[in-house]
């Protein structure tokens, strides 16, 4: 058996109990993409690798590790580790279509006779969250075949959803119960999370074809097929059943509307929803704590820096902060921080220019408070300040510049892929 059909099957083991006769683990020929390339490169020896990464997922995926919870940084073995790498590289490099390709695992038959590529709310998370061990993703190609009503079934259901901050509120838990995510569908979230807060508005004002101050779904629907270059007739995918996206926003039979504080309310949850689950790598007991170490290690994964230099770096923060004795750092203050990193550009920007009008190399704690507040929307705890300069600041002036800023901080939306997946507005030579 293939390592793709091992890691699908990993993941699959029980859906496929559903249906023998319908959910079916199938890898077609077009599944070599990506792996096989990688492999042939390294003569040999990255099959082998890829092979025994795959059975290591095997195993854990028996064991329904990978569906409830991320894996802690003590249980990555090498096999897991060269998985993670590869699928930073597809998120970080891909087109969005070959990362929602890549990540997909179900398909199913339209009216049409066509197949649809679809994709759970765990693959969405998993496609967007660098070093993500809820799921995997397996390549084009490789995929569970479905019937329509296996989409809203319990027992799908269950297989897929997601550990979440509040059940009732969850965006992706309830996307999961009306079915599964369209290309479509990946595409809109993936530039809700990623377009700036304080942008939203202009993200708004353009799915309101009819400047009513509603989005109706044909609205909705009309434009995502224009951002998606959708060949066929919009209007067609009206009556597609498959997106359990559509039908959490406008209902089932497509009545409701969205105005525009649901429109800001989706995005605060989705993006809190996915930051939770972040913050469960390092929460072990569920305490709602974790360590300035732990917490040092999360923003540096996503950093181009060398193993050593990263290593200096978090000695510094241990140190100063001890590794798991110091106070702890709770999810609230971590999600307020990385509202920080959600607002874009905007915090390079004031970086830049508060640093080049400063007789100082750089901007002290008081000034990066006051920049991360309005980037933010609210304030940043002052203990996250003191652990981002001590790890940050490596040359212990007390200010932090953009050249300290940049390879550590900057990095977080390009491994995302949200560089290719904002809204974005030009105003003369500045974009933003």
């Amino acid at each position: 058996m293939s390592s793709k059909a091992l890691l699908r099957l990993s993941r699959r083991s029980s859906l496929s109990l559903l249906k023998q006769s319908a959910a079916l683990s199938v890898a077609t020929p077009t599944a070599r993409g990506y792996h096989n390339g990688r492999d042939q490169q390294q003569g040999g020896r990255g099959g082998q690798a890829t092979v025994a990464a795959g059975a290591a997922v095997f195993a854990f995926g028996a064991a329904g590790i990978f569906l409830k919870k991320e894996l802690q940084a003590e249980e990555f073995c090498e096999a897991t580790q060269e998985i993670l790498v590869q699928e930073n590289r597809i998120r970080q490099f891909s087109k969005p279509e070959r990362i929602f390709d890549y990540f997909a695992s179900f398909v199913v038959t339209n009216s049409k006779g066509k197949n649809v590529t679809l994709m759970s709310v765990s693959d969405f998370y998993n496609a967007v969250t660098p070093g993500s061990t809820l799921t995997h993703g397996t390549g084009r190609g490789v995929y569970t075949v479905l019937q329509e009503d296996d989409l809203t079934s319990p027992e799908m259901y269950e297989n897929e959803k997601i550990s979440c901050i509040n059940d009732e509120e969850s965006v992706l838990n309830g996307i999961q119960k009306g079915g599964l995510l369209t290309y479509i569908d990946f595409i809109f979230l993936t530039h809700i999370l990623a377009t700036p807060r304080r942008y939203m508005d202009i993200a708004f004002h353009a799915f309101d074809v009819s400047a009513d101050g509603d989005i109706e779904a044909k609205e909705f629907i009309h434009v995502m097929a224009k951002i998606v270059n959708y060949k066929g007739n919009p209007d067609d995918l009206m009556n597609e059943c498959h997106s359990g996206l559509v039908d959490y926003l406008f209902g089932k039979d497509k009545s409701i509307a969205l105005k525009k504080e649901d429109f800001d309310k989706l995005q605060k949850n989705l993006m809190d929803e996915m930051l939770f689950i972040e913050y469960g790598r390092y929460d072990k007991e569920n305490k709602n704590a974790i360590s300035a170490l732990d917490f040092s290690k999360h923003i540096l994964y996503n950093s181009n820096l060398s193993e050593k230099k990263k290593g200096k770096m978090l000695k510094r923060v241990e140190k100063a902060f001890g590794k798991g004795d110091s106070p702890k750092i709770t999810f609230q203050m971590y999600r307020d921080f990385y509202y920080l990193l959600f607002g874009g550009s905007d915090l390079e920007r004031a970086m830049f220019f508060l640093d080049t009008e400063s007789e100082r190399d750089g901007v002290n704690r008081e000034e990066f408070a006051g920049i991360a507040k309005w980037v933010a929307g609210k304030a940043i705890d002052e203990y996250i300040i003191e652990v981002l300069f001590t790890l940050l600041d490596e040359d212990g002036d007390m200010n932090l510049s953009v050249k300290e800023f940049v390879p550590v901080m900057f990095q977080w939306r390009n491994n995302r892929g949200f560089q290719k997946s904002c809204v974005q507005v030009t105003l003369g030579q500045l974009k933003i």
